[in-house]
């Protein structure tokens, strides 16, 4: 396969934009034309005046006291679910390991607490 012969600099003005030359498909070369100029655009793009162009602080969200206390009684309820749980599957024969119910009581307990705390 003979490639075609690349301009210099001498041959006079070229389009840049004119990549004909290029031994490769129109769409590789229309790929490459947008790469190229993403990436001279992050290189030489004028650095602004300051380093900080903007700054957004957020207030933390108010805790609302009755949410918390209700939280608070739901981790008592569940620890009192988890201790006659325990003595339940201790006491009587059950076919159940007592994790198969006190596993995802926890788990979702300890869910919703974190949605509560951790939201935005």
């Amino acid at each position: 396969m003979a490639y075609p012969q690349y301009p210099d600099a001498t041959h006079g003005n070229r389009n840049p934009k004119d990549l004909k030359w290029l031994p490769i498909p129109s769409a590789k070369r229309i790929m490459c034309l947008t790469m190229n100029a993403n990436l001279l655009n992050l290189i030489f793009r004028p650095s602004p005046a300051g380093a900080v162009m903007e700054v957004n602080v957020r207030p933390k969200p108010v805790r609302n006291p009755r949410v918390e206390r209700f939280i608070m009684i739901c981790w008592v309820l569940i620890a009192i679910k988890h201790v006659a749980v325990i003595y339940a599957c201790n006491h009587w024969p059950v076919p159940f390991h007592q994790l198969w119910i006190n596993a995802p009581t926890f788990a979702l307990g300890l869910l919703a607490t974190l949605v509560y705390y951790v939201r935005r």
